[in-house]
């Protein structure tokens, strides 16, 4: 997900994106594929795509911008495997869990939006030190802003 976002990696053809976050992240990562000319389809565990964009006021907008841009949404399913079924072509096993059925998405490229691994260099610096350090937030494990609020509060009070 970062490596396209970042410019790292330039998807092309047939896209599926894995939202495993419900959030910007996947979503974004299905804007800017559809931008670059890609077919996208972004598919979730959950309910809907995006479940968790009416925090920011943003689910109405994606839905528009998506339903403009051409963007599948498939809801309710989970990856089971990934395999190479061809030369550059990847098949995606998808289980929809309400009814057990499984399903083959094949595709070009597959993005997973899934929660990143920590920004730890400088907590790993500074604990090396001899300075009492602290690790709050995405030192701890990427996720939302809320989190690292209540954990400095929780460090805050134990001082």
């Amino acid at each position: 997900m970062r490596d396209v976002l970042e410019g790292r990696a330039q998807p092309s053809g047939i896209v599926l994106v894995v939202d495993e976050l419900g959030f910007h992240q996947g979503t974004s990562v299905a804007e800017f594929a559809a931008d670059s000319g890609c077919v996208v389809t972004i598919c979730t565990p959950g309910m809907i795509v995006g479940q968790d964009l009416g925090i920011t006021l943003d689910f109405e907008g994606w839905n528009q911008r998506a339903h403009h841009k051409g963007i599948t949404q498939l809801t309710d399913v989970v990856p089971m495997g990934c395999e190479a079924v061809e030369v550059g072509k990847l098949a995606v096993t998808l289980l929809h869990h309400p009814t057990g059925q499984s399903s083959r998405f094949v595709a070009d490229w597959v993005v997973s939006s899934a929660h990143q691994r920590p920004e730890d260099e400088l907590w790993k610096e500074l604990a090396d030190s001899g300075i009492e350090v602290h690790r709050v937030g995405d030192v701890l494990a990427p996720r939302r802003a809320h989190s690292a609020v209540i954990e400095g509060e929780r460090v805050g009070l134990s001082l």
